[in-house]
């Protein structure tokens, strides 16, 4: 199984709604690539429109791969990339962040164009690897993507639904990447696309016998009774390939282990570049928690580096496939 590191690269605390996009946390990148690089690993960082404007970020991330470090590819944000309508959740930086789903077809057709051109002025390339912002990704974009010439996603969160938030429903997507059908994101098809879901697994025994009642567990996401048994029983399922302050390195292994033992060819650790940053995310508020972020991170590094754990890019893992590797 290989490692792909993903950092969905934002402004500042884009949990924060409607606040004034800044790009403080792009300083924190060097410090990230330079463990990255410790361990041999290429992070892929998938950008925001804004991210893309600006000049001295996109410096750094086009040198790093030009000597072949690290990929740049597209993270969707319907909240900052243009064109923008006067209307409910579909003005600049509107404090509703719609999911990219949610769009109307000419509006989501007209940002994602925008966005690839724009990194594709900065970076001197066309962007090949995309995440939908919120993880709103639907077969119509699936299809956009492949008009536009990309050739991998990673929006997919099998086993989760983001429905009562009023984004997809991914409990039934498959975990191994797959060809999307035109139709249905979450069924595999014949799209000229790789879906390479992130990396998320059940890891409670009454989930894995009966995998129905995990899509009914997965279908609360969003409500009150979902967000009770996650404190409670069975606890936060599925469990993602992600670094959490709650938790430690441990976790991520565990998460690993699982989808090594169900036969996944890639493990998709996810993070975004806001939470590098002292108070750039909830979840990291200052810089002893940012150091116990970079510290978990590093431990789990050096596990896989010992197992002989190999890293790839999307794009590598895209061509990886397409070989039939």
């Amino acid at each position: 199984m290989r490692l792909i590191v993903t950092v969905d690269t934002e402004a500042d605390n884009q949990w924060d709604a409607g606040r004034p996009l800044r790009l403080e946390n792009l300083h924190c990148l060097p410090a990230f690539q330079t463990l990255c690089r410790r361990y041999d690993i290429r992070p892929t960082y998938l950008i925001t429109t804004e991210v893309a404007e600006d000049v001295q970020g996109m410096q750094t991330l086009r040198d790093w791969a030009e000597r072949g470090e690290a990929e740049v590819g597209a993270h969707l944000h319907p909240w900052t990339t243009p064109p923008f309508q006067d209307s409910a959740g579909q003005r600049a930086n509107d404090p509703q962040h719609t999911f990219p789903s949610q769009l109307p077809l000419p509006l989501l057709k007209a940002k994602l164009e925008t966005l690839t051109r724009q990194i594709e002025a900065a970076l001197g390339r066309r962007p090949v690897s995309f995440r939908a912002g919120r993880f709103g990704m639907h077969a119509p974009l699936a299809g956009l993507l492949v008009e536009q010439g990309y050739r991998v996603d990673s929006s997919v969160t099998p086993g989760l639904s983001w429905h009562r938030l009023g984004g997809p429903d991914f409990t039934t997507a498959p975990l191994a990447p797959y060809h999307p059908d035109e139709a249905d994101i979450c069924r595999p098809g014949r799209l000229a696309l790789w879906e390479i879901p992130l990396t998320m697994v059940y890891t409670r025994q009454i989930f894995r016998r009966w995998p129905a009642l995990a899509r009914r567990y997965g279908r609360l996401n969003g409500s009150l009774a979902g967000r009770l048994m996650r404190l409670t029983w069975p606890g936060p399922q599925p469990l993602w390939l992600r670094p959490s302050p709650r938790r430690d390195e441990r976790h991520l292994l565990r998460v690993w282990q699982e989808a090594a033992r169900l036969g996944l060819p890639f493990g998709v650790l996810m993070l975004h570049s806001s939470e590098l940053m002292p108070g750039g995310s909830p979840y990291w508020p200052t810089p002893a928690a940012v150091e116990r972020l970079f510290a978990q991170l590093e431990r789990f590094f050096a596990l896989l580096r010992e197992a002989g754990t190999p890293s790839c890019t999307l794009a590598e893992a895209g061509a990886l496939l397409d070989e039939g590797a």
